[in-house]
C-alpha cells in the first residue's frame, strides 16, 4: 500500500495542516515526554489539545463559503471569539478537574502548538 503522506499534507487548505501538525505534534511530544514522566507527559498533551481544539473550530467555520464581504468578517470575529472563549474555558476545565498537573508542560505544550501557526507556513514555502 502506498501512502503518500505528503500528497495529503499538500492538499488541504493551509489552516488544516496547521490543525493537522498541531494534533500530532502534541501527541508525539506527549508519548515522548511521558516516557520520563506520565505527569509531564499529559500535561503537555493537554497543553497541546487546549490550543488544537478551538483551532479545528476555526478551520471547520473558515471553510464555509460566505457570498458578501460583511458576513465574511462576521464569521472571522465571531470564530475568534468562540476561540478565545472555548480556550479560556478549556483551561478552566484542566485546571479544575486535573488535580495533578506540570504547569510548566502544560504552557510548554500551549506554547509549542501556537509556534506551529507560525512554523508550519514556512516550513510549507519549502515543501
Amino acid at each position: 500500500m502506498n501512502v503518500n503522506l505528503l500528497g495529503f499534507f499538500k492538499s488541504g487548505s493551509m489552516i488544516w495542516r496547521i490543525v493537522f501538525v498541531q494534533y500530532v505534534f502534541a501527541i508525539v511530544l506527549a508519548v515522548g515526554i511521558a516516557a520520563v514522566s506520565i505527569e509531564a507527559g499529559y500535561s503537555i498533551l493537554l497543553g497541546g489539545l487546549i490550543i488544537a481544539i478551538p483551532n479545528t473550530l476555526v478551520a471547520r467555520r473558515m471553510g464555509r463559503e460566505v457570498a458578501r464581504a460583511d458576513k465574511a468578517l462576521r464569521y472571522i470575529v465571531s470564530g475568534q471569539l468562540g476561540k478565545l472563549l472555548l480556550t479560556a474555558f478549556l483551561f478552566g476545565i484542566v485546571f479544575t478537574w486535573v488535580e495533578v498537573l506540570a504547569l510548566e508542560f502544560l504552557f510548554l505544550g500551549v506554547l509549542l502548538n501556537i509556534g506551529c501557526n507560525i512554523l508550519v507556513p514556512l516550513v510549507d514555502q519549502y515543501l
